[in-house]
């Protein structure tokens, strides 16, 4: 499982590294220096063949001396280049972690972490893929406007995901594509990337996405040290992602609830029935975008829906209301029947509907009391670049009990209210009856 494997501040897992690697070229140069005087002394020894350990000594010291200047310049060399890049890395890191800590979105929090790899590595090609929350498939996301974007999609269980999953950090030959990601073969090269980095999930239950960037690795490929900096920036990028995720989230189902409250409320204190259907409209609307909205009742001697509630390219048509539609094979009369919810992405094309105007996504669900259809309510739009999610379908549903709810609870009324008047009318009619004995009043 993907996760964050070292939650170690950056500089106790580098720092450590770039210590071993300074002190054992610092000693090296140390020794090299050493060795090089032991050099000249000796050659100094064997050309002018002096024994005096005294005169020795002397000529070592000024070897020494004379060689120091070419080991300080190494160890100097050294430090800087060492520190250098350790600072650097610090320097983005600890810049990386102050901008996450802002409210951003995931565009923007993608965007400063594009900033930082693009400072450090310049690479070639640099997308970023996250998971759909709703077809689950891993599509690049824009990092910043005007940059590339590829249009390549990985499904959720893909090969090179669950090989990102296990390896956190992998590392792909474009011309040698193992044969594990041999069905995502094509993908991989379509996108032309060859170094992926997970953005995983704080659970370890697998990755949101990963980060992948095309770099010439020749003549060696990233060092350790720059795998572990990249890995922890995209770990820190990896916690903003989720926790703008679960914002978000949260967010939508309090404003989902609050939607359900305000409808649960309406229909329970408002009696008219129009009223009741404009609630319906307005609210679902808010959370579920529509160009169009359609209420039908069905009516079970006639086989057919009435039209209650029309609603067109966001305009009510109340010349359309209260009419029976006759047509048996239409979208509505098969969720009648299978009591099904149906969605339709090109709704004209494929129910051969002539008069639905310019209606592309259509999401329709029935009206359900008990075990009875009591009618359809639907929705769509007119745009071709809308789609509705699992989510939002399941959000419908609940809303069409509540309507169905709704609607039988005004028909009751106004059966109770239509009983009630003839009562009374019978009720009047007998007190009149029993109080007078003029024919002509009778």
């Amino acid at each position: 499982m993907a996760k964050i494997k070292n939650s170690l501040p950056i500089e106790k897992r580098i720092l450590p590294r770039y210590a071993i690697y300074y002190s054992i070229l610092s000693t090296a140069v140390t020794i090299a220096y050493a060795l090089i005087v032991y050099s000249a002394v000796l050659l100094f020894e064997n050309l002018l063949h002096v024994d005096n350990p005294v005169i020795m000594g002397l000529f070592a010291f000024a070897a020494a001396i004379l060689f120091f200047p070419i080991h300080k310049s190494l160890s100097f060399f050294l430090l800087r280049v060492f520190h250098k890049s350790y600072d650097t890395y610090q320097v983005h890191l600890k810049s990386l972690a102050v901008e996450l800590t802002e409210q951003l979105s995931i565009n923007q929090i993608i965007q400063k972490l594009r900033h930082h790899i693009d400072e450090v590595f310049h690479p070639e090609l640099l997308y970023f893929f996250l998971m759909g929350q709703e077809d689950k498939c891993y599509k690049a996301v824009s990092s910043k406007p005007g940059t590339e974007i590829t249009e390549v999609v990985f499904p959720g269980d893909s090969s090179l995901a669950k090989t990102i999953i296990e390896k956190d950090y992998l590392q792909i030959d474009l011309s040698n594509i193992p044969s594990t990601m041999v069905t995502d073969q094509t993908r991989i090269q379509l996108a032309n990337c060859n170094i992926f980095l997970s953005l995983p999930r704080q659970d370890g239950m697998g990755i949101n996405g990963w980060v992948a960037l095309r770099k010439d690795l020749d003549p060696a490929p990233f060092t350790e040290t720059q795998q572990l900096f990249l890995q922890t920036m995209t770990n820190q990028t990896a916690v903003a992602i989720e926790r703008n995720i679960a914002v978000n989230n949260l967010e939508h189902l309090t404003q989902e609830i609050e939607i359900l409250k305000r409808i649960s409320e309406g229909v329970t204190t408002t009696l008219h029935l129009d009223d009741i259907l404009e609630l319906l409209y307005h609210q679902t609307t808010k959370i579920i975008p529509a160009d169009d909205f359609l209420i039908q009742l069905f009516d079970e001697k006639e086989e057919s829906l009435l039209n209650l509630f029309v609603i067109e390219d966001n305009q009510r048509i109340n010349s359309k209301e209260n009419l029976l539609m006759q047509t048996k094979e239409s979208p509505s009369m098969h969720i009648i029947s299978t009591g099904n919810t149906i969605q339709s992405k090109t709704f004209s094309t494929d129910f051969g509907i002539s008069n639905a105007g310019a209606l592309f996504e259509w999401m329709g669900t029935p009206l359900k009391s008990s075990d009875d259809i009591i009618g359809v309510i639907s929705l769509g739009f007119r745009t071709p670049d809308k789609q509705y999610t699992l989510t939002q379908q399941q959000l419908f549903e609940s809303i069409a009990g509540l309507a169905a709810s709704a609607i039988l609870k005004t028909r009751l009324i106004t059966e109770i209210n239509k009983r009630a008047l003839q009562f009374s009318t019978l009720n009047e009619i007998s007190q009149q009856l029993n109080s007078t004995f003029n024919l002509d009043i009778l």
